[in-house]
C-alpha cells in the first residue's frame, strides 16, 4: 500500500492515515485491497473530528418539541462507522486476534 494518503482527504483525514500506516507492520495490513476501508476511515474519522469541535448538545429543545442535534447525529453516525472500518482493517485487539 502506498505511504501516501489519497488527495481528497483533509488535514484530519491524512493525519490518522499516517498514524495508521505507520501501524501496518505491526498488524499486517498492507494490500492493496486495504486501501478503500483505510480511506472511507479516515474520511470518517475526519467528520468525527469535526462534530466534536463543534462540542453539540445531545438535544435541542424549541418549544414544543424536543430533537436530537443534527451535529450529535453526525458524530455518532462517524463513530459507527470508524467502528465497523476499524474491524476490517485490524485496527481493534478482537480483530486483530482473528487474522
Amino acid at each position: 500500500m502506498t505511504n501516501e494518503p489519497p488527495e481528497f482527504l483533509d488535514a484530519f483525514g491524512k493525519r490518522k492515515w499516517r498514524e495508521i500506516i505507520a501501524l501496518m507492520p505491526a498488524i499486517d495490513l498492507a494490500a492493496m485491497a486495504d486501501r478503500a476501508a483505510m480511506a472511507a476511515y479516515c474520511e470518517w474519522y475526519s467528520i468525527w473530528r469535526k462534530a466534536n469541535a463543534k462540542k453539540p448538545e445531545i438535544l435541542i429543545e424549541a418549544e414544543p418539541y424536543c430533537y436530537e442535534s443534527p451535529c450529535h447525529a453526525v458524530r455518532n453516525l462517524a463513530t459507527d462507522e470508524m467502528m465497523k472500518l476499524s474491524r476490517v482493517l485490524g485496527l481493534d485487539p478482537a480483530s486483530r486476534a482473528r487474522m
